[in-house]
């Protein structure tokens, strides 16, 4: 069992990760417009229409999980939807966005079981899944330790 913990207390400038969503984003919307062409394209065969408005829906689903997670980093941020992460100072509150991204991910999992929100559902789950593997990852945070027994996560450890 690894003796490293993650360190919820490291200093992550908002903008720059802002910066590193908007590309993500960016990247996400690029894809949604294209699958949208596809789907525009797709109207004269039903096979094609349905298998084109699928992803469709999945590249819109990762969008809006990143534009949700965006909302949450700005200044100033005003929203009845999404809390702010973003401190006065510029910094990130870590544990705060990981849990809330964390519990996006899972609520988004709940999602996927009901018809006609899976393809979004499933999108939006790995997307705010990547954004966590970002800032574990990328940003030093670092992962939580496994118990000996199961494989699972050490509560201590969770965000």
């Amino acid at each position: 069992m690894s003796t490293d913990t993650p360190d919820y207390d490291i200093a992550i400038d908002a903008d720059e990760l802002l910066a590193d969503l908007a590309a993500d984003a960016a990247a996400h919307g690029r894809d949604y417009q294209e699958k949208r062409g596809w789907w525009d394209d797709s109207l004269g065969t039903h096979s094609e229409f349905h298998e084109a408005r699928i992803w469709m829906l999945e590249a819109r689903g990762a969008q809006r999980a990143y534009a949700k997670t965006i909302a949450s980093l700005q200044p100033e941020h005003h929203s009845l939807t999404v809390d702010t992460y973003r401190t006065d100072d510029g910094a990130v509150d870590v544990r705060g966005l990981m849990r809330w991204l964390s519990e996006q991910a899972d609520a988004a999992h709940e999602r996927a079981g009901a018809v006609g929100e899976r393809p979004q559902a499933d999108a939006a789950e790995t997307a705010y899944a990547r954004i966590l593997s970002t800032l574990r990852d990328d940003y030093g945070v670092g992962w939580p330790r496994l118990d000996d027994l199961g494989g699972n996560p050490l509560e201590c450890d969770l965000p």
